[in-house]
């Protein structure tokens, strides 16, 4: 056997006992005879999945040191490699060889198999490293660079459905007179449950910081659906300001309404900034910023028990403009999210002043 094959397998070892902290790498090393390539493929959900200690790592990789230094200095020697620590449970390792034109290529491919159940991965690509051995007394590893590089944009869509909710002022009187008992310029009581906030986005994050910190920009379509808890209410429609009445019973049953509301319609643009705790695939994130919208459609609805449904297409004196300042946490798989008005629901001196705000879930698409 020739004297470099020795060196290989010491090089090729020392970097399987380094896999936890250079995860994929490529390192070249030569000498005067001939050159020696070792590359290492590693389950990257394997590695995730694996609490490997600090300490135990870094006592692990001196042992590896002295193993390596120790063979080189007695190359006759039969010293036996450093056991791998205990946190690498299940893992099973593949060496491929092949020499070409005075080239000997070793690849690793280290998988965590149990039974059947093999973890899916993606395939690490990596720099080569060509690290100088002159004097040194065991080969020394360089620092990797991963070839994923963290993308300037991303892109991010999400659908979201949260409850609606209305808070309006107290009307206002000269002091003297006690307030009116009903206020028929601003929204009529609303049904909780069946008032919904419907939003689909469309987001770009700027990268600010290593992945982690972004800046986002994007496009939203917005829909408040204001459902109102007494089917009888009919807003008026071309006035000066906005106002509704109490319908009174038909005198055919089936003429009654089963239903009555409101639907506006905000396109709008959203910025905000963001953190995630992992460039990819994070398990915690959160955003904080500030939606603008502009009303594009807005109308009323009433139902009637008999299945006829009456539209009014008009503003009703809602505000042309809204503008809310939101957040959202996620964790794991699931997305909260709060937004709050503050710009007025109706324009100015329309309505009485009333603003509101919305919380529910993101169902959202993965980060690209």
């Amino acid at each position: 056997m020739k004297t470099y094959t020795k060196e290989i397998l010491i090089l090729l070892l020392g970097l399987l006992g380094a896999m936890p902290m250079l995860k994929g790498q490529i390192v070249t090393m030569s000498n005067s005879r001939t050159t020696a390539t070792a590359k290492i493929t590693i389950h990257e959900n394997y590695l995730n999945s694996q609490k490997i200690p600090q300490n135990e790592l870094n006592s692990y990789m001196d042992d590896l040191i002295q193993w390596a230094d120790s063979s080189l200095k007695n190359t006759n020697a039969n010293i036996t490699m450093p056991e791998l620590p205990p946190s690498f449970k299940g893992a099973s390792v593949e060496i491929n060889t092949e020499k070409s034109n005075g080239v000997i290529t070793i690849e690793i491919i280290i998988n965590k198999t149990a039974g059947e159940d093999r973890i899916q991965f993606k395939k690490i690509e990596l720099d080569t490293l060509e690290p100088a051995i002159k004097n040194k007394k065991h080969p020394r590893l360089a620092k990797m660079r991963n070839k994923h590089k963290i993308k300037k944009v991303v892109t991010y869509s999400h659908f979201d459905l949260g409850f609606l909710q209305v808070r309006s002022r107290p009307p206002i009187t000269n002091g003297t007179a006690p307030p009116p008992a009903v206020d028929y310029h601003q929204l009529p009581e609303l049904d909780n449950f069946r008032t919904l906030q419907i939003g689909f986005e469309k987001d770009w994050g700027y990268n600010l910081h290593k992945g982690k910190l972004r800046f986002w920009f994007g496009l939203s379509y917005n829909i408040q659906n204001y459902r109102f808890r007494d089917n009888r209410v009919r807003l008026k429609h071309n006035v000066t300001q906005f106002e509704y009445e109490i319908a009174p019973p038909a005198q055919n049953p089936n003429e009654n309404a089963d239903k009555s509301k409101i639907v506006t319609n905000y396109l709008g643009i959203p910025i905000s900034i963001g953190y995630q705790n992992k460039p990819r695939n994070p398990t915690f994130s959160a955003k904080l910023g500030i939606q603008g919208g502009y009303l594009v459609r807005c109308h009323s609805k009433v139902r009637t028990i008999d299945g006829e449904k009456i539209k009014y297409f008009d503003d009703f004196n809602m505000n042309d403009f809204a503008l809310h300042p939101f957040a959202s946490i996620k964790m794991k798989n699931i997305e909260f999210y709060a937004k709050y008005g503050i710009s007025d629901i109706f324009k100015h001196h329309q309505g009485t002043p009333s603003r509101n705000f919305a919380f529910g879930i993101i169902l959202a698409t993965a980060i690209d």
